[in-house]
Order: structure tokens, then C-alpha cells, then sequence
């Protein structure tokens, strides 16, 4: 490879530093990804471009946020990192602004992952909520099917549920 294509390339270590994982969990990431990487990352001498670091990062953010591999495989399959377009060439930078325009990324997706967890947490409210109204409306029907046979036939209205 020549230099100017070896000169955008990122070693493992800049790469796990960048997306603050371990260089075994980089490894790991990159065994599960891999059809998601480019020739570079899956090679014997790894090396990262901006769409593997992108790539990565998104991956790190759904195996933290609770998602399976297999779910991240497919999720990433399906997901064009938006970021990567506006992502500066790694070439033309230091390691120090690279590592910089990556926490600006990761600060973009931790707000866009807060608002859905936020989401999330309302829905699961919501869920609580209709589950204690259920309760209430089994513990109701276990009231009036407990009534004794004169009170229904009556018509008579059972004792009020706390």
C-alpha cells in the first residue's frame, strides 16, 4: 500500500484509545464485525480507517447499550454512520484532533442514545401503569365473582376495592 493510503489508516492502539475500549476488546469488536470492516481491519497487521472507526464506535454503543452481537450485526447492516461523511480526513490530522473530532462524535451519539433511552423509560411507565390498571380491574372481577350467589341475583353491588 502506498503511502498515502497507509498515512489515513489508524494503528489498533489509536483505534481502541479512540473509542476507549481495551486493544482485546478491539480485537474481539473486530472478529464479530468484521463484514462490516474494511480489508485493512480484517487483515493479519490490522489497521483502521474512518468508516471502521465509525463503524466501532457504533458497535461499542449498542454491545454497552444491551444489544446482542447478533442484533449489532444486523443493526449495522442496516445503519449508514451519517457521522462519517463529515468525518475529517485521519490524514490530515494529529493524533491529538483525531482523538478530539472522535469524542465530538461520541458526544452526538450519547445525546441521540439519551433521548432514546428516555423514550424507553416513558414506554416502560406507560407499560407499569397499564399493568396496575390491569390488577385492579382482576382484583374487581375476583370481587364480584366472590359475591354469593343472593347478592347476584339481586344485583346487589360488592364492597368497594381499596
Amino acid at each position: 500500500m502506498g503511502k498515502s493510503g497507509a498515512a489515513q489508516l489508524i494503528t489498533p492502539k489509536q483505534c481502541a484509545d479512540m473509542i476507549e475500549v481495551s486493544p482485546a476488546t478491539l480485537r474481539r469488536y473486530a472478529k464479530s464485525f468484521k463484514k462490516h470492516l474494511s480489508k485493512s481491519a480484517k487483515g493479519k497487521r490490522r489497521q483502521y480507517t474512518q468508516q471502521d472507526l465509525a463503524v466501532l464506535t457504533q458497535a461499542k454503543n449498542y454491545i454497552r447499550g444491551g444489544t446482542s452481537i447478533k442484533r449489532t450485526n444486523k443493526l449495522l447492516g442496516s445503519a449508514v454512520v451519517d457521522e462519517v461523511q463529515s468525518f475529517p480526513l485521519a490524514a490530515t490530522m494529529s493524533h491529538a484532533e483525531l482523538v478530539s473530532s472522535v469524542d465530538e462524535m461520541k458526544q452526538g451519539w450519547v445525546a441521540k442514545m439519551t433521548e432514546v433511552q428516555t423514550a424507553f423509560l416513558e414506554t416502560q411507565q406507560e407499560s407499569q401503569r397499564n399493568k396496575e390498571l390491569i390488577n385492579e380491574l382482576l382484583e374487581w372481577k375476583r370481587s364480584v365473582e366472590a359475591r354469593s350467589f343472593v347478592d347476584r341475583l339481586l344485583n346487589r353491588v360488592p364492597a368497594k376495592i381499596k
